[in-house]
This record gives C-alpha cells, structure tokens and sequence, in this order.
C-alpha cells in the first residue's frame, strides 16, 4: 500500500443535525437462499430488519457532564464524531460567511518540541488535535487545545493564546524539555535494558519515524475507572535499536490525566494464541496503529475501547517483508477500577487473516501468489485495518464498522482451527478465515453480554465488492499463470486499490425499501477504494460477496467532468494501471437541519477538486445514490499534478 502523509481536513457546517433514535423494522431484500450466486454460505436467509435512525446523537443515557465542561463543544474524537462524519456542526466561531480565504492570519502558532527526532526529521503531527472547553488545570479554567505528535510528545495549550506560543509554554507537556514528575515523552516507555526510549525509525514507506500515529480520544465520563477525564493514546518504540527486525519494538496503550497530563497507567498491547482466539501471535514489529481510537459504550456500565492495526512492514521488498502482516482489532474495557486497562471479558482481539497452514475445504477466494504483481496477499497476509488513517465507526446500537484492505478472502468450510472462536452447528461467520478489500461490523452488544465461553468479537456481517465496474477494463492479469482473468477482488487486491481507504462513515437519509416506500433516516455507511469507488450498504445487511453487490450503491467518485473554467476530465478508470488515482480518504457528510432533501458528501479526493454530492433517487427513481453536485478549485495551485489537477490534497494521517 503505497500510503502517503497528509494533513487533515473536516467539514465546518453552520447547524447542527437532527437526532432520532435508533430502531429497526422493515428487511430489505436478501436473497432467501442458502448461498450466494458467488458459491459462498448466505450468512441472512432471514432478511435482518433496517436499522432507523442509529447515526444520529441520541438523548445520554447516563450521567451528564459538569454543567461547566464543554461550556462551548468539546472535540474528543478523531473525526468529531463515532460516525466519522468529518463535520463539526457545532463549531461556534468559523462559519461558511466568515472564512473567506486559506489565507487568512492565524490567531496563535503552537510550536512543539524537535529535539530527540533522527537527525534531518522534524516533529510532525498527524493526530488530530483534540478540544475541550472550560477545563480546570493548575486551579484556573481554560479551553484546551491537546496535541500529541509523531515523536510522542503530548501538549496542553491554552486554545485562547495569540502569537506564537512555545512548547515549553504550554499548560502542561511531555517532551524532552520537561523535568517534572509527570514524565517526558511517552517513547521513554521503552526505557528498559540499556534504552532510554526512542520512537521507531523508518518503519514503513514515508514515515522517517513512528510514535503516536493514530488521534487519541478522550473519555470525560464519570463513569472512567479513575475518576478523572482521560486521554487514551497508544505509541509506539524500541529501546535504541534502528534495525526493523528489533525485538523490543513496543506498542503502548496509555491513560493520561488531561488535567495534569501525567500517566495514570499503562499497558502493552500484546496477543499470544489461545483457544477461540487467532491462532498467530501480534508482533508490533508487523503492524502500525493507524487508524484513530474509538471509545464506545452505553454510558451506564459498559464502554470498550477499539484499537486498530494496519501494516507495519514495507509490502515492496526489503528485509521487513519477511514480516508478513494482519490486520487487528484490539477491544479494551475501560470501566473495570480493578484491572481498566485489559481486553473486554471474555475477548480475544479479532485479527483479519489466519496465519496457519491452509487446511482443506477452502475457497478460491485466496489471492494466489503472483510473479510480477505489485501486492500478492494470500491466505495469512494483509487485511490491514488502516483505512487511511481514520477510525472505525460506531453507531447508537454499538454496531462497529471497520475496514480490511488488500488481503486474503478465505472461506473455509471444514477446517479445524478458526480465528474468530468455534462455528456453531450450521454456523457460517467464523468460517471465514481471512478478510481482505472488505467492509465489516461488531455487534459490541453481544460482547458485553457475555459472562461464559468467548465473546463474539468478530464481525457478524461483511460485504466485499464482486461487480465489476462497467468502468474497469477486465484484467487477465491473474492466478498462478499470471495470465488468467481476475475477479473485481483480485483486481483491488493485485492493483493496491485498498478497500476502506477513506475508513467507514455513517449517515441516516432515505432508502426505498422493497415494497416501494421511501423510508426516511434509514442508517447506512458509506466507504471507498483507492481507485475511486465509493460504496453505500444498509448498516443492518452490508451486502456479502454477491453479484451485482446486492443491496450496494456504487458510484464515482469525481467521475464528471469539472465545470467551466477548468474544464478537466474524468480520471483514469484504471488509475492504478497509469499512476493517477483519486484515492479517496477524506469524506465529510452533513444533511442541514429540517431539511426533506437527501444529505451532502464531501470529497476530497487525491489529485483532485474538493468534490460534493447529493443522496438523490438515482436515473431511475428506484434507488437512492450520491450524485455529482458540484466541485471548487483546489486552494493548492502547483505544481501541477497528472491531468492538470492541483497539487494539494487533505485526508487523513497516513
């Protein structure tokens, strides 16, 4: 996966949404056969019914915040939300009228500290920074800008500062400046043997050196074990050594105080093979922890905290691919005073790919080993849950929605061994033994409602595109002659398109329902690939592996011409063939307040104008999809990039 870094963008809208709650009725339309026209089990003979408002804030069903906390919004979450909309519709100062250029002067500069980075490198950070008004630190109020960097040092700024402001100014800090008792950055955790702690060099393709990757989240609910607001962060080091196969390479999952900034505890993320748990080991040396952390619960006793993994190895060549890599889904509890740092009861982590010995039964959906390809993920490899540097998504029925990208699909019917626990009699889920290019969900609810045996901490539900675009040239570029025609699988997979680039977002809008009536605030989520693709499932049925993508919108995404004076063409359909993608990891979705119109998507796609669509009934009125609406120039001029598109894109971290 060839994953550049990016700053990141969000979506400023000028009201705030809707809110509905969350209901189910009315089965869309599944087919009621045991199997797929694809040869694979029908994981819904019984249509689930749809899920009705679930993207929207409900009432809190626990305790409230202090009256004074979040006095103006807080932002504690990647993506302001858990349905990583990218649309903060609170925002209280910057509006559509008032921001009237990328040039504007900006109020205050907070500098960070560049000391203890490898030499030639800065400290940049690709976390997004995190917001929470009226917050009581050193015994006075302030509105708290907290920041965290590559290098894993982590700022409290006061928001309301003007000019530049020093890190050593700051309301609190952790770098190497600081002599305090809270404790310098967070790499000194690998501070054990003859090491004082560094972050890692040179971990994958683009990242000179590797810290805080991910945007931490805050959790300002009274419930937290520690009776305190808290920051979760994860960070990654070694203690000294630069070689990529350095066995005290370390990922840390810290809580910090956010009124002091000192670590209330710790704990390393670790898995080692148990029984109805993946049958590899997590090896930190595999895997980078990209996508943003997301906290989810019921805000009365259960609340778990999801920590995701992509790759951490160079897919290109070079001694780290002999570390083949898996993507992983780590759930934490957060509400246990006795042990609030150790994966929920009963869990085990959900990795996307076994990496067993195939056993027999399997299907052909492996992608086989190919000379010459770019990326070759078989049984066992990939999956990666990086999503562009964006978080899972969770909606108000604690449903999560992740991403795999290029990696194995394996169903295997008669296996002995299973990642995702024991299949039940006639079960089908646990049977797939690897996902790759494909979308999934959690029911956290289930989880938690475990007292014996071993939660179901795996997806209940998938979907993996299988209908070839009508824009997509069959490829015949595959199998083990390299010469045999591919499957819109194997073309993500061989071609690097990374299903889930843009991670999962989720919305509530229309949906006509089988019988032909127009349901309204039906809850859906929306994803893209690299090449361009955007999809739209049902978050009660995601759609499987099934011909044409039942029950899933396709569409473009900048797939019109640009309005006059630009006048550019649609990109290249097979732009991972050219070198020219639109890869798509920045979506924002904002539908105004009391409006019967469809919602609005921004995109923001690379080498591309910042694009927006409309939930509309498609051509023939008998679906709803996002339709081109409108693009603007892109504020990043030159150079130029292929196509003559500007040079700048946002999206995301890595």
């Amino acid at each position: 996966m060839r994953k550049a870094i990016v700053p990141m963008v969000g979506l400023l809208c000028g009201t705030m949404l809707s809110v509905h709650a969350a209901t189910s009725q009315t089965p869309p339309t599944v087919p009621p056969t045991p199997m797929l026209d694809t040869g694979l089990p029908n994981l819904f003979p019984t249509p689930p019914p749809l899920i009705f408002g679930a993207s929207t804030d409900p009432p809190p069903a626990g305790p409230l915040l202090p009256s004074s906390l979040c006095s103006s919004p807080c932002i504690v979450t990647g993506q302001y939300n858990k349905y990583r909309t990218d649309a903060n519709t609170s925002e209280p100062g910057f509006t559509t009228t008032n921001v009237s250029s990328m040039s504007q002067t900006s109020k205050a500069r907070f500098q960070v500290d560049t000391s203890g980075v490898p030499a030639g490198t800065v400290n940049p950070i690709y976390a997004q920074p995190l917001y929470v008004s009226n917050l009581t630190i050193g015994g006075s109020a302030h509105n708290v800008l907290f920041v965290a960097t590559l290098n894993g040092d982590v700022y409290a700024f006061d928001a309301d500062s003007t000019g530049t402001v020093p890190s050593t100014a700051a309301l609190w800090y952790r770098d190497e400046n600081q002599t305090g008792t809270i404790g310098k950055g967070l790499k000194h955790n690998c501070a054990f043997g003859n090491g004082a702690g560094i972050s890692v060099q040179n971990p994958i393709g683009y990242l000179d050196f590797a810290g805080v990757v991910s945007t931490p989240v805050i959790d300002l609910d009274p419930i937290s074990p520690f009776n305190k607001y808290v920051m979760y962060v994860v960070n990654l080091c070694t203690s000294g050594s630069t070689n990529p196969l350095d066995t005290t390479r370390r990922w840390w999952l810290n809580a910090l105080d956010i009124q002091t900034g000192a670590t209330i505890t710790k704990v390393e993320i670790s898995y080692n093979p148990v029984a109805g748990g993946p049958q590899h080991a997590f090896d930190a040396r595999r895997q980078i922890q990209r996508p943003n952390l997301l906290l989810v619960g019921d805000d009365v006793s259960h609340k778990s905290l999801i920590v995701g993994f992509g790759t951490g190895t160079d897919e290109t060549g070079g001694q780290n691919q002999q570390l083949q890599y898996q993507g992983w889904l780590f759930p934490y509890d957060v509400t246990n005073p006795s042990n609030p740092l150790a994966l929920q009861n009963f869990s085990n982590p959900y990795s996307t790919q076994c990496d067993y010995p195939p056993e027999s039964g399997g299907s052909f959906f492996c992608t086989p080993l190919v000379p010459g390809t770019f990326v070759s993920n078989g049984c066992g490899q990939g999956g990666g849950v990086w999503q562009g540097g964006k978080g899972p998504a969770a909606n108000g029925l604690n449903l999560v929605f992740f991403a795999a990208g290029n990696g194995g699909f394996q169903y295997c019917a008669n296996c002995q061994t299973y990642c995702a626990g024991t299949p039940p009699s006639g079960g089908s889920m646990q049977k797939f033994t690897g996902f790759g290019e494909a979308v999934m969900k959690i029911n956290l609810t289930d989880v938690w409602n475990t007292t014996t045996g071993t939660a179901p901490f795996w997806p209940i539900d998938y979907f993996v595109p299988a209908g070839n675009p009508p824009d997509v040239t069959p490829l015949n570029n595959c199998g083990s002659s390299g010469t045999a025609p591919c499957s819109f699988f194997q073309w993500l997979n061989e071609n690097d398109a990374d299903m889930g680039v843009s991670g999962p977002l989720l919305f509530d809008d229309y949906y006509i329902d089988p019988p032909g009536t127009t349901q309204a605030n039906t809850s859906m989520v929306v994803t893209a690939t690299k090449s361009g693709y955007g999809y739209v499932s049902l978050q009660s049925y995601l759609g499987q592996y099934a011909v044409p993508d039942s029950e899933v919108a396709r569409f473009n995404i900048n797939n019109a011409p640009s309005p006059p004076p630009n006048n550019q063409p649609p990109p290249n359909p097979n732009c991972l063939l050219s070198g020219q993608c639109d890869e798509t990891r920045t979506l924002a979705w904002w539908k105004p307040a009391g409006s019967t119109a469809g919602g609005f998507l921004v995109a923001w796609p690379w080498f591309e104008m910042l694009t927006s669509y409309q939930w509309q009934k498609n051509a023939s009125g008998t679906q709803y999809n996002f339709q081109y609406v409108n693009e603007t120039a892109t504020p990043f001029p030159s150079p130029p990039f292929p196509q003559g598109r500007g040079a700048g894109f946002p999206g995301g971290t890595l």
